[in-house]
């Protein structure tokens, strides 16, 4: 005989069970959860997936992702991918989409992911990429994958892949590559230091002429050196000659060759045209006249450098004349 109170008992569990299953929400859909123009989107790419349009289909979803956030959007998109035959791009969107979804999707949801990410993984070649040296920041085919701390593991379909690679001070690398079948293949690449040439200035004078620059005896004659990109003074004198002073810009990486050919103090020269001197500020250069000039780089054309009226030295005789032509080799 059962015991007094059971068959009330036992009627007042079901009604409770019951009570608490008409109470539990029912799971809304994805298309209860958007709104705006995440929802447009989203029912947009229902539409074109069903009539096989599954690359606007899945551009379509990712406006929604985009607009949304919605985790669930992902799962879409690697449907999208898959049908394309895109299966890297595939597994790494049905990562994400267990990634973000983990608090939110259901055992039933994780369990379907998981399969089909299994089955996919059989259609690709896993990769390892590195570079020397480290650091370097990944695109193949265009899509970010990160920075090579360490080599990284990335999923390629069959076929040909564009890499690029950069980092500061590193020339930019793209290589295409191939992978041939979906086996596991290893792509190492080695960036080239970005190499800057030097900076030099090459004066030649007559033999006597010393010359000093920055206000520094560099040389006798001829002076070959390695300088700082920008505005250099240059001056050279010598016994019976008129001194030459002048302003030489050499440019970043540059090589700038002057010959300078001193005239002879108290020699029939050609008066210079009257210059007015400039006025006097803070952000004035030094030198008191305008210098041009040409810088032979690699491969540069011959031009010519033109020194206008030394300022006067003191103690010095006054003479009228130029301070000649200067030739670039």
């Amino acid at each position: 005989m059962r015991p007094p109170g059971f068959q009330l008992r036992t009627i007042a569990a079901l009604v409770c069970g019951s009570a608490l299953a008409l109470a539990a929400p029912r799971p809304k859909s994805l298309g209860e959860e958007l709104t705006g123009g995440a929802l447009a989107a989203y029912e947009q790419g229902k539409t074109l997936f069903e009539h096989g349009d599954f690359g606007t289909a899945h551009a379509k979803f990712k406006q929604s992702y985009d607009a949304s956030r919605n985790p669930r959007l992902l799962w879409n998109m690697a449907a999208c991918s898959a049908k394309e035959k895109r299966y890297a791009l595939a597994i790494a969107e049905v990562d994400e989409h267990l990634a973000l979804g983990k608090r939110t999707l259901s055992a039933e949801q994780v369990e379907k992911a998981e399969a089909f990410r299994a089955e996919v993984a059989g259609y690709v070649a896993t990769a390892t990429v590195s570079a020397t040296p480290t650091g370097a920041t990944l695109r193949i085919d265009d899509e970010p994958r990160g920075v090579l701390a360490a080599p990284m593991t990335v999923y390629l379909d069959v076929g040909k892949h564009e890499v690029h690679l950069e980092k500061a001070g590193f020339e930019p690398l793209t290589q295409t590559v191939t992978v041939r079948d979906v086996a596991k293949v290893t792509f190492a690449f080695t960036l080239k230091p970005i190499v800057v040439a030097a900076t030099r200035l090459v004066v030649q004078t007559d033999m006597a002429g010393a010359i000093e620059l920055d206000g520094a005896a560099v040389g006798k004659g001829l002076y070959e050196g390695t300088v700082k990109a920008g505005a250099h003074r240059l001056r050279i004198v010598a016994p019976g000659k008129v001194p030459y002073e002048a302003a030489v810009e050499v440019a970043e990486g540059a090589t700038k060759q002057l010959t300078v050919s001193l005239s002879a103090e108290g020699g029939a020269l050609a008066p210079l045209p009257a210059v007015s001197a400039p006025r006097e500020e803070a952000s004035s250069p030094w030198w008191p006249w305008a210098v041009g000039g040409a810088v032979l780089a690699a491969g540069a054309g011959v031009g010519a450098y033109y020194v206008m009226k030394p300022e006067a030295i003191p103690g010095a005789p006054r003479t009228t004349g130029t301070l000649g032509m200067l030739e670039v080799r």
